[in-house]
């Protein structure tokens, strides 16, 4: 797992498992989420799960507001 130490360092689109550091919420927790539509995240390929780093800055400011 690669350690970032600003946002800028971050991919425009990242694994699930990232989003998951940054987020400090377990993996399966998330793809929940995401299957049931309330993440945003998409599969990028057969099986694995991305996720854009707009689309959760939007979705950490949403919470922020929850």
């Amino acid at each position: 797992m690669r350690f970032f130490t600003n946002w800028q360092q971050i991919p425009v689109v990242m694994n699930l498992q990232t989003a998951c550091t940054i987020l400090g919420r377990s993996y399966d927790n998330l793809q929940k989420a995401a299957k049931d539509g309330t993440f945003p995240a998409f599969k990028n390929g057969e099986r694995k799960w991305a996720v854009k780093k707009d689309d959760l800055l939007d979705y950490i400011e949403k919470q922020k507001t929850a």
